[in-house]
């Protein structure tokens, strides 16, 4: 069921009539069918209606129904008064609630709000929800459970709040899933309004285990600047149970604006070796944590007869005059000039990359390449907002 149903109030204007002298005015019923000049004495221009319809402002009144069912009415207005209080809290005015009763002859409650955000007062965060589903796959479970914690943390120091984490079935592996919430950078406007969303997660064979949890979810979401409105554990189709918590959240007028995207690097380097491929993108992981992004999982993937790595990581989104840009962008350079040997290529390479990190360029990687019956080389950097003139 949806939470939430929208109408719209009109309050229509209220026009004044002035006359032109100290006599009483004509009644509104005599100047329906009045002459011209007795409406332009009551001061209406010829052709005007005196009373425009469907004029004023409109004023936005949203529904907000719950799917919980009590057994006694006391039960639903204790639990109204609750959720009242929680809307309060949340910055949002509510018109207040009533108690209803359903077909079945248990009762629940509805909450009348207004979505608009007032200028200047208490209101909650700006963020979008998100789901990270790790690209690779893992043999033993304790390596996708190990994974997991990583990232979580790296999402964590990014300033990305984590609400769960599990490892999940692929196929006979493991991979892992992270839920978030991304901080949005819309700033405060005229026109921002309210907006309830509700979240599921965890996992747990037990009501009771659910229930237990409850207020370590809340809390992240508290954490988040994001107000919870209701907790409770609800039933899963697999018959276990999960946390479902219904928060409120700030929504600009222009949309969502992530404060991050996620992107990824495929690196160049090949290796015999899987565990060597994922060594090498786990030791440029740090690469990625510069300024504008931050390095989350680093995974091997074949290529061909061998394997080489990649870096998915998180990068800053520039909002400037209407466009959306990446703080930093991954670009690749190949060398202007060809070397007999491969050796003598594999060491222009080298100091290439020295040449980049002595300006304060991060350099992601780097090889050889043939070039006709020469050869030649190409390395990754990290260009600033695609500042550079390389």
């Amino acid at each position: 069921m949806n939470p939430k149903r929208t109408l719209t109030l009109s309050v229509s204007a209220v026009l004044a009539l002035c006359a032109a002298s100290f006599a009483a005015p004509p009644a509104l019923k005599d100047l329906r069918s009045a002459s011209p000049a007795v409406l332009e004495q009551a001061g209406f221009a010829r052709g005007e209606n005196p009373v425009p319809p469907g004029t004023g402002r409109s004023v936005e009144i949203a529904l907000y129904e719950t799917e919980e069912e009590f057994t006694f009415d006391s039960g639903a207005q204790e639990a109204m008064d609750l959720r009242l209080e929680a809307f309060r809290r949340a910055g949002i005015k509510t018109l207040g609630g009533r108690v209803t009763r359903k077909p079945n002859r248990k009762y629940a409650f509805a909450i009348e709000y207004f979505p608009a955000l007032e200028p200047g007062t208490p209101a909650p965060a700006a963020v979008v929800a998100g789901t990270y589903k790790s690209p690779s796959a893992y043999w033993r479970e304790r390596d996708a459970a190990a994974a997991l914690a990583a990232v979580s943390a790296r999402f964590t120091q990014a300033g990305v709040s984590v609400l769960g984490g599990a490892v999940v079935d692929v196929g006979n592996d493991s991979a892992f899933e992270i839920d978030y919430l991304m901080p949005d950078a819309s700033p405060r406007g005229r026109a921002d309004r309210a907006r309830i969303e509700r979240y599921r997660g965890g996992r747990f064979t037990f009501e009771s285990r659910a229930e237990a949890a409850l207020a370590e979810y809340s809390s992240r979401f508290e954490h988040a600047g994001t107000p919870v409105l209701h907790a409770r554990a609800v039933r899963r189709p697999d018959r276990d149970y999960s946390v479902e918590v219904e928060y409120a959240v700030r929504a600009g007028a222009r949309g969502a604006r992530p404060e991050f995207a996620l992107a990824r690097y495929d690196g160049r380097e090949t290796f015999p070796f899987e565990n060597r491929a994922l060594a090498a993108g786990e030791a440029l992981l740090p690469a990625f944590s510069t300024e504008g992004a931050a390095g989350l999982h680093a995974f091997a993937r074949p290529v061909g007869s061998d394997y080489s790595f990649s870096v998915e990581y998180l990068v800053r989104t520039l909002y400037r005059r209407g466009r959306a840009e990446p703080a930093v962008t991954v670009r690749a350079y190949r060398s202007v000039e060809t070397f007999t040997f491969e050796r003598e290529a594999e060491a222009a390479l080298e100091t290439k990359k020295a040449a980049f990190r002595a300006v304060g360029i991060s350099v992601l990687g780097g090889r050889v390449v043939e070039s006709g019956r020469d050869y030649a080389y190409e390395l990754d950097y990290f260009d600033p907002a695609g500042r550079l003139p390389l």
